[in-house]
């Protein structure tokens, strides 16, 4: 990012030059969030940019980011003051970002710089900063990214995470009769939310014989689940801190250049002693760093606690190990950050203000008082979304041009246009896509389409109402938004290639929107993005902000299939009234190497 400038000027003294260099806000987990909650769907156009000024007051959105500001008002300016009543000139502003290096320096003459103070106060307060005495004084406030751009989004670009059930939990592979039936990157896992960029690969690989014990032996205390995949998701359920460190040597040895490390919660037979959880994370960390990788470690998540004795068989802590929790998270918050290290501090996302010295966790953010629930991991990945797409520099690792992408099937753009007016679902859609609700005609759920230009070609927009009043357990109608099939023959797929489907979307804040899924099948096999289909708006609740982004199908095998069938799935409630927007931009059917190249096993 250029540096943003504002200049300001005092009759007896003077304060100029204040350069202002962004990427996170006390209230936001980056600027990509704070940009999108001031901005909504329109956080991709030109107005939203870094450099934009879309209030016409002076001041760009980053430096109204930096500064506290609102960006939509020209009459609310950043919090920027002077004051000379001593005889000495005081600068104050607000410090609104928390991972920016905030420099103040004076000058006499705009030439020679003195510095006066790093990083004063702390985030979310007011700084004061005084400038030397002297006749002429000019002071200058410079801010950058503490958090540098790393890498450029391209094929090689791989993220792998390591941690415990609520990492293992963002991924999902079935086998029937050692058949491969589905394979998800679950909505109830943050990486999953994270990766909806599209910056980097995040990949899993079905394998039948892929389970804790064939894969890492001894790999932790407590392994119930087996997995049946392998490739970025390094999560076993059960592990603890120590746990993890056996798996250490495999995750480097994909090749993933950043490493999401996100665990301490259990503990076992090994971790009872908060200084030997902190000893395994400080060792997972630094053997990480060593191996020239970036780290980005998970703060420990709020869980379900009691003030009393916790009930067996559940997933209750008492006080005393949250407040253990606590300390632990408060030294990887202070300790951890350093070269190659960031720190996610996901805990602050998701603990419940009004109850904070228990620990527990926002309402409707976890299903089982442990396990993310979708609007949960919604949180904790936005925090994760905005530490990756500050390292990662803008754009996708695949071609996103349906034009010219390589390696694509089927390209299907949002052109031309034909009318619509059955089961439920009425007005214009692309040519080459259709949309239905599967409950028919006369539901509750209903949508109207239309088509609008945009710097892609033409976006389709889908606007859903829901008339409310409908059962509160089963409680969704499912839109289903589809192109036609695609015949394998034409494009000269064999039973050992892998496809993927990507769709670019943006979905409005809503309380009635479930989940938005994109799916492909080939074959016997399914593939999901964000897949999960609730049933029970109490146990599995979704995010009521508005997100987008890009879907990515896991890859499946082409098999024997004969056609390759994609679609976006979205499940809408139907016990409360209301209204949502879903917005298609574009669409690949893509081939795409075999997951298990991707991220190779040791």
């Amino acid at each position: 990012m250029n540096p943003t400038r504002f200049l300001l000027r005092k009759t007896a003294l003077c304060f100029a030059g204040l350069a202002l260099v962004s990427s996170a806000a006390a209230s936001f987990p980056s600027f990509v969030q704070w940009r999108e909650a001031h901005f909504g769907l329109n956080a991709s156009l030109p107005g939203a940019a870094a450099t934009a000024d879309p209030d016409g007051d002076g001041v760009s959105n980053l430096l109204e980011y930096a500064l506290d500001g609102d960006p939509l008002s020209a009459t609310e300016a950043p919090s920027l003051n002077l004051d000379t009543s001593s005889g000495a000139l005081r600068a104050s502003f607000a410090r609104a970002a928390d991972d920016v290096t905030y420099v103040v320096q004076s000058s006499t003459d705009l030439v020679e710089w003195t510095e006066l103070a790093r990083n004063p106060g702390t985030p979310g307060t007011v700084v004061d900063v005084d400038a030397p005495a002297g006749p002429r004084t000019f002071l200058r406030l410079e801010a950058t990214p503490a958090v540098p751009q790393l890498y450029t989004p391209s094929p090689e670009l791989k993220v792998a995470i390591l941690g415990d059930s609520k990492v293992q939990y963002a991924a999902s592979v079935l086998y029937s009769n050692g058949v491969l039936t589905r394979v998800e990157h679950q909505a109830d896992g943050p990486i999953t939310w994270a990766r909806r960029g599209g910056r980097f690969q995040h990949v899993l690989a079905p394998d039948p014989e892929a389970t804790a014990a064939n894969l890492i032996p001894l790999t932790g205390d407590s392994l119930a689940v087996n997995p049946l995949f392998r490739g970025a998701n390094f999560g076993y359920a059960g592990d603890t801190a120590t746990g993890t460190l056996k798996r250490i040597d495999a995750v480097l040895a994909t090749g993933a250049q950043i490493v999401i490390y996100a665990a301490g919660t259990n503990i076992g037979s090994t971790d009872n002693d908060p200084e030997v959880t902190k000893a395994s994370i400080q060792e997972a960390v630094d053997r990480i760093v060593a191996a020239d990788r970036t780290c980005i470690v998970c703060t420990i998540d709020p869980r379900i606690t009691v003030a009393g004795a916790p009930a067996s068989n559940s997933y209750e802590i008492s006080t005393e190990r949250m407040a253990a929790i606590m300390g632990i998270n408060e030294w990887i918050r202070t300790t951890l950050p350093g070269p190659g290290v960031f720190v996610a501090d996901t805990f602050a996302d998701l603990v419940d203000p009004a109850n904070p010295v228990y620990g527990n966790a926002l309402p409707f953010t976890l299903r089982d008082g442990v396990h993310f629930a979708p609007r949960g991991a919604f949180l904790a990945g936005e925090r994760l979304r905005g530490i990756l797409e500050q390292i990662i520099a803008p754009g996708t690792w695949f071609e996103a041009d349906p034009d010219a992408a390589a390696k694509v099937i089927s390209s299907y753009s949002m052109s031309g246009s034909k009318s619509v007016n059955a089961n439920s679902c009425s007005g214009v859609v692309p040519s080459d896509w259709s949309i239905m609700n599967t409950a028919g005609a006369g539901a509750i759920v209903s949508a109207e389409s239309s088509l609008e230009s945009s710097p892609t070609g033409q976006t389709w927009v889908i606007d859903v109402t829901s008339l409310g009043g409908g059962s509160s357990s089963a409680n969704v109608q499912t839109l289903r938004i589809f192109p036609a099939p695609v015949n394998v023959a034409p494009h000269e797929l064999s039973a050992n290639d892998w496809v993927s489907w990507f769709v670019e979307y943006e979905v409005s804040g809503s309380e009635i929107a479930g989940s938005l899924q994109a799916t492909l099948t080939a074959g016997t096999a399914t593939a999901k993005d964000l897949g999960n289909t609730i049933l029970n708006r109490a146990t599995e609740p979704w995010p009521t902000a508005a997100y987008g982004g890009w879907f990515e199908t896991p890859a499946i095998p082409v098999g024997a299939a004969t056609s390759l069938v994609p679609r976006i799935d979205l499940d809408i409630r139907i016990d409360v009234p209301g209204s949502v927007q879903v917005r298609i931009k574009r669409a690949l059917l893509r081939k795409v190497a075999n997951p298990a190249t991707v991220f190779p096993m040791e």
